[in-house]
């Protein structure tokens, strides 16, 4: 049985997390670290939103590329075919 549910309720209580916490964060966040552990990169509060937005849009990603191969569009793709890459068509020019 697979279990669907699993990945909405996490990226569901990412959201929740993000929410609960938003109205008390501060106004800068450290967003991005060196290989020192030093911070060089800083966000807003809606930094707390960019993972689970990423989360979701990945989901969503995964889900319709599901649906696109169960009702046969990626027949092609799934089968072995030839696909936009390997089309034959040469897109980058002469190797010099």
């Amino acid at each position: 049985m697979r279990k669907r549910w699993i990945a909405p309720l996490l990226i569901a209580a990412m959201w929740a997390f993000a929410l609960a916490v938003y109205p008390r964060l501060p106004d800068r966040i450290p967003i991005h670290w060196d290989l020192k552990g030093e911070v060089n990169g800083w966000g807003g509060p809606g930094s707390a939103f960019l993972f689970p937005a990423i989360a979701a849009r990945d989901l969503i990603r995964h889900r319709h590329r599901e649906l696109r191969v169960d009702r046969g569009h990626d027949a092609e793709l799934s089968a072995g075919g030839p696909t936009a890459r390997d089309d034959g068509i040469d897109r980058h020019g002469p190797i010099l």
